[in-house]
């Protein structure tokens, strides 16, 4: 697996797309006004590229406040944005967990749309810049050895997030209770969330709010495991 970091916006923008398409997957709950600005973000990445569509799945999210089932009235306001043609609504019967929201999701084929070579696993909180999903899929189109991809995070301007990991172990599991200095500093090389870093580099695992998966990688490996709601 490899991280790779995001250049300043400005060279996003002119980011050219990956020779192969992008399917996006976004497991949504009870935050349609964060999925339609999610949304929105996906809709500039698709200007000058046809190759990115998106299939939202919504995990029971029930009545809004209005009462209104909240599927409905996310499946009305994609028409009414005309994002019809490449947003895809599914409405699960149950809210079974992360895990199994995005393999149905996975699963979900969209009519006249052509087989993409990557699926996005993307958080619908999320608002990627102009380009960055472009960027991600042409890393693993110039990187065969690499499998899945994952950007830089901010949350908020210039905060920079840990999104890459180590696999937990004795020596991290300890930093991480005490979080003692010394210890902290002994056990750095070994760090579960070492600081963020500005080149593409290998690590063990990623964040799942930003995934970028070949598609090759998602048929070898299999869906993703459903005994794991959420997180781990």
């Amino acid at each position: 697996m490899r991280t790779v970091s995001e250049p300043p916006p400005a060279a996003l923008e002119t980011a050219a797309p990956p020779r192969g398409g992008v399917r996006v997957v976004t497991v949504h709950y009870r935050t349609p006004e964060r999925l339609l600005a999610c949304l929105a973000a996906l809709e500039r990445e698709r200007i000058g590229w046809d190759g990115l569509d998106v299939v939202v799945v919504d995990n029971a999210s029930g009545p809004g406040p209005d009462g209104e089932d909240m599927a409905l009235a996310l499946g009305r306001a994609i028409e009414s944005r005309g994002w019809g043609g490449w947003v895809r609504l599914v409405a699960s019967p149950d809210n079974r967990g992360f895990a199994a929201g995005n393999n149905l999701g996975l699963a979900t084929e969209l009519e006249g749309r052509p087989t993409p070579a990557f699926h996005a696993l993307l958080n619908p909180d999320t608002e990627i810049e102009p380009g960055a999903l472009r960027r991600l899929a042409r890393f693993l189109e110039e990187q065969p050895e690499a499998g899945i991809v994952g950007p830089a995070t901010e949350l908020g301007e210039g905060n920079l997030q840990n999104t890459a990991f180590r696999f937990p172990g004795i020596v991290n599991a300890f930093d991480e209770a005490l979080h003692l200095g010394l210890v902290s500093r002994l056990a750095a090389r070994w760090r579960l969330q070492p600081p963020p870093r500005q080149e593409p580099h290998p690590c063990d695992w990623l964040s799942g709010g930003c995934l970028v998966v070949r598609r090759e990688v998602v048929a070898a490996v299999g869906p993703m495991d459903e005994g794991y709601f959420l997180y781990y």
